[in-house]
Parts: structure tokens; sequence; C-alpha cells
């Protein structure tokens, strides 16, 4: 396949579409799937009876390992934000139903994250907001992507056009006579077509960057100074008296 025509989208596209389907609904299914096993073996602990002060673990460590819940996997989440993001924005502008899908992703993540964190997970380590940041920063470059791939996906001949290759043999490549120059010819601002302004708004990204990293206009990262609010020394600031006792 030369371009994104009819072909592309019935084998291809349909496959795309099955997979970020289930990537939406995967995390109603983990729950599913992991409670169920959880819940097995917490009963087979118990021997499948109601003692609450019954369990055939040999040590505490087992029986905690057991009891609490897993592991809460923070990373595999932002995993799962940027795939959604970066899928939907690539693929979006020829098969609008991946937005449907990605918001359908996000309102599952949401959710099941709000409840499980609180009544399922084991209490999640501390994390700070660096690994939150560097998820947005990545989200940042996403238009790059996303903004030559709708030009392309909207340049095509075949469906936007009605331009037809003919081909004499089953197993001979339709062309697609959509090249780089003849796509090109849509940058006339004289003549703008409906594929125009995904490329003119790329080129004003880069050229909006470019100046921004020349000029140095980048965002300076804030110091991390959670711990200094600017008081003293704590020795320095106890009463004479205090300090004479810790000296003593």
């Amino acid at each position: 396949m030369t371009d994104f025509n009819v072909l592309w989208y019935k084998t291809v596209g349909t496959i795309l579409m099955k997979a970020m389907l289930m990537a939406a609904l995967w995390p109603l299914i983990e729950f599913a799937m992991f409670w169920s096993m959880i819940a097995f073996f917490r009963c087979l602990d118990k021997g499948f009876g109601s003692d609450p002060f019954y369990s055939s673990s040999p040590s505490i460590q087992a029986y905690i390992d057991t009891f609490a819940g897993p592991i809460y996997l923070i990373h595999y989440r932002y995993a799962t934000i940027l795939l959604q993001i970066g899928v939907a924005f690539m693929y979006g502008s020829g098969m609008p139903l991946l937005y449907f899908y990605a918001f359908l992703a996000y309102l599952i993540l949401y959710i099941n994250e709000r409840l499980l964190v609180c009544y399922y997970y084991r209490e999640p380590p501390a994390f700070d907001e660096k690994m939150t940041m560097l998820c947005i920063d990545f989200s940042r470059y996403v238009p790059y992507l996303m903004l030559p791939m709708a030009f392309w996906m909207l340049g095509n001949r075949q469906i936007f056009e009605n331009v037809i290759n003919e081909i004499s043999f089953k197993s001979d490549i339709r062309l697609s006579s959509h090249t780089i120059t003849q796509s090109f010819s849509h940058m006339d601002p004289r003549h703008l077509t409906y594929n125009s302004a995904p490329l003119w708004l790329f080129f004003i990204l880069i050229v909006v960057g470019l100046v921004y990293w020349f000029m140095g206009w980048e965002e300076e990262e804030e110091d991390d100074d959670q711990l200094v609010e600017g008081l003293e020394n704590y020795f320095d600031a106890c009463k004479p008296k205090d300090r004479a006792m810790s000296i003593g």
C-alpha cells in the first residue's frame, strides 16, 4: 500500500481501531481478572471458611502478601496516557472515532484509578511531580507528529480528488499519484485547499520553537525549594536558654 487508501483503512486502520478500543477497556478487564485471582487465593488461604483468625500462611509476610493489594505501577498508567493521546492525534484526522476511544480510555482510567488507589492497591510511595511534568512535556510534541500526518491523510487523491490509477493485474501495486511535489502545491497561499492548514500550522510551530530556542525564552525550571522556607538555622533560632541547655 503506497498511501492511506481504502485498502489501508480496511486492513491496518481496522486493526488499529480494535487495538485502541481494547486498550481503552483494558483497565476494567485487568481489574476483573486480577481481582478474581486475588479473591481466590485469599479464600484458599482461609480454607474457604469464614473464620477471620484462621490462615494457612507460613509466615506473617506471606499473610501480608496474600491480603495486601497489588503494587501500584504508576509508570504503566503514564504509558497508557501517552499511547492514547499519541495514536489518537496521529491517526484521528482520518479516523475520527479514535478521539472518542481516547476520551473513553481517559474516562475509564480516571474513574478506575480514583477508586482502586483507595480501595484496591497497596499504598503507593510518595511520588513527586517530576514524572507528571515529564509526561506533560512529552505530550507537547504530539502536534509535531500530528500535523504532517493530518496533511498527508487529507491529501489522499483517491478519496478526496477521485483520482484513480488503473492496474492490469491483481498483484500490481496501485499507485496513489500522491507525491511530495504534488502535496506541496497545496501550500500556495493564493490557492489554499482542504489540507493546507495542517502543514502551515506545522511550519508555524517549527518557527516559533526555533525563535524561542534562539532567544532563550524557554521556561525556566523552578528551584526545588520545598524544604527551604527562608528560616534561620535551628540552633540560631533557639532561645538563649534553650541553646545553653543544648550546649550543656
